[in-house]
């Protein structure tokens, strides 16, 4: 365990170092520093999969943040949190309206970007009608925290594509 902890220790230090020189960059691109680095972003991107597949078949809980158990913001809070992002809130639809007023909307997918969707036709009261979030994984898939099927799973993206209202990407750099 000493091991394992220390290089979980070691890996959030450098993914912080990571991302205070990635924004540094974005800041600053006119001053000569390179853009990021697709072996960085692919980094960034194998961390968020990685800790996303490791909480496969943990039971669906609603308003659970994890770690034993999660709803579908949980997981998406827990996950970038493990990997040192901050996400403003557990829930989908404020993870969302967040994302879209700090220009985090994107027209595409990449690993690590989440996908919002609104599943129930009745207007709910929230941000856009969503109720679910889910991490693209890529390949076209996605995991999620599931109530229907009680757990988080890896699914299709495909599946639930007529209900996607806005994919977003959490960080500016990923």
């Amino acid at each position: 365990y000493e091991k394992e902890g220390f290089m979980k220790r070691t890996s959030k230090c450098l993914l912080k170092v990571l991302s205070v020189v990635i924004i540094i960059s974005c800041i600053f691109p006119v001053c000569g520093v390179a853009a990021m680095p697709t072996s960085v972003q692919n980094t960034y991107w194998s961390a968020i999969v990685s800790t996303a597949t490791g909480q496969l078949n943990k039971p669906y809980v609603y308003g659970a943040r994890g770690p034993s158990s999660f709803d579908c913001g949980g997981l998406a809070y827990y996950v970038y949190s493990q990997n040192g992002h901050t996400i403003s809130s557990a829930c989908a639809a404020d993870q969302a309206e967040g994302m879209v007023i700090d220009g985090r909307s994107v027209t595409y997918l990449e690993k690590s970007y989440l996908i919002f969707y609104d599943l129930d036709p009745t207007y709910n009261g929230r941000y856009l009608g969503i109720d679910h979030v889910a991490i693209y994984i890529g390949n076209g898939y996605i995991i999620d925290a599931s109530s229907s099927s009680g757990k988080v799973v890896k699914r299709a993206a495909s599946l639930m594509q007529s209900s996607m209202v806005v994919e977003a990407r959490p960080e500016l750099y990923l």
